[in-house]
C-alpha cells in the first residue's frame, strides 16, 4: 500500500525545499568535485534517478510557473525532497 499526502500551497512552501534545491543545482557549486563525491556517497542509483525529476520540478516551481495550489505526493517522495534539500543546503 502506498500512502499519499495532499499538500496545500502553504504546506509545499514549508515542507518541500525546492528553492534550496534549485539554487544549488543551478549554481556554480554544483559542478565541483566535492559535490560529486558527496552525491555518490549520499544517494543510491535509484534515488539519483528520482532526483532528476525533482530537479526539474524545483526549477519549474522556482523560476517558471510557481508553486501549485495543491499537490498529491507520496511519503517516500517527500522524504527524498527533504534528503535532497539537506544535501543541497550543505554544499
Amino acid at each position: 500500500m502506498k500512502v499519499m499526502l495532499q499538500l496545500e500551497r502553504e504546506d509545499i512552501y514549508k515542507k518541500i525545499p525546492f528553492g534550496v534545491v534549485c539554487e544549488a543545482r543551478e549554481g556554480a557549486r554544483w559542478n565541483t568535485g566535492r559535490r560529486k563525491r558527496l552525491w555518490d556517497e549520499t544517494f543510491t542509483e535509484k534515488e539519483k534517478e528520482a532526483c532528476t525529476r525533482l530537479f526539474r520540478q524545483a526549477r519549474t516551481w522556482s523560476l517558471v510557473k510557481g508553486v501549485p495550489e495543491q499537490l498529491t505526493i507520496s511519503v517516500n517522495t517527500l522524504r527524498l525532497w527533504q534528503k535532497l534539500g539537506n544535501f543541497c543546503a550543505c554544499l
